[in-house]
């Protein structure tokens, strides 16, 4: 039987679970906490732009949906999970692609103002790659860490949500020649810049897109 590693915790609905019959043994298992930051006044601003999911459900635990606020969120993953909270679409929603999604973003809030919600240990990518002339903010709602104490099977293949969870993962074993798989540039990038491994992403920064890439590359 082979093994696969996806380092969050599917759905029931998850279409990895169909591989269960494919005799492919799945372990889905985040390497991070995730812990909620205590954060008061923020600035108003025109547009609020949500990097994951963990922030919008830890920004709006503490703050209201608001009809004067324009949203904004990195990729399909977030927004599925900004529409699931809030019953509407995300006003602006971006590949997952920093580099990208930054260019697309900046066409709908030129000379407008933004508040990044973020982790604290967030690599700010997105904010850092907006022009001067945008008014920019940044308000930590959560704090997330690298698992200290975990075990893993042997896998065949390996499938990255975050640098984090890579981070965690490559600090305790080694990389053996699995297949490496990250859900989107920022996660690939991590892993070539820090380890030399070459991971492949989908063309939707998504859980289907990584289940679809999957599919493909070992040719199930």
């Amino acid at each position: 039987m082979k093994r696969l590693f996806i380092s969050r915790q599917l759905s029931a609905a998850s279409a990895f679970h169909s591989l269960d019959s494919k005799c492919w043994k799945i372990t889905d298992k985040a390497l991070i906490t995730i812990n909620s930051i205590d954060f008061k006044d923020e600035p108003e601003t025109s547009w609020i732009f949500f990097y994951s999911k963990n922030g919008v459900n830890c920004y709006f635990n503490k703050r209201p949906f608001s009809e004067s606020i324009k949203y904004a969120v990195m990729g399909p993953g977030t927004a599925s999970a900004f529409k699931s909270r809030m019953g509407t679409e995300a006003d602006f929603i971006g590949n997952g692609d920093p580099e990208p999604t930054a260019l697309e973003f900046q066409k709908n809030c030129s000379d407008e103002s933004v508040l990044f919600v973020k982790a604290l240990n967030s690599r700010n990518s997105v904010y850092n790659l907006l022009p001067k002339n945008i008014e920019k903010y940044a308000l930590d709602v959560y704090e997330n860490r690298p698992l200290d104490c975990f075990e893993l099977e042997s896998c065949d293949c390996l499938i990255f949500t975050s640098p984090l969870n890579a981070k965690a993962y490559f600090s305790k074993y080694p990389y053996n020649q699995e297949v490496v798989l990250s859900i989107g540039a920022t996660t690939a990038h991590y892993i070539i810049d820090k380890y030399g491994i070459c991971s492949e992403m989908p063309d939707e920064a998504s859980e289907k897109g990584l289940f679809d890439l999957f599919v493909k590359k070992l040719k199930i």
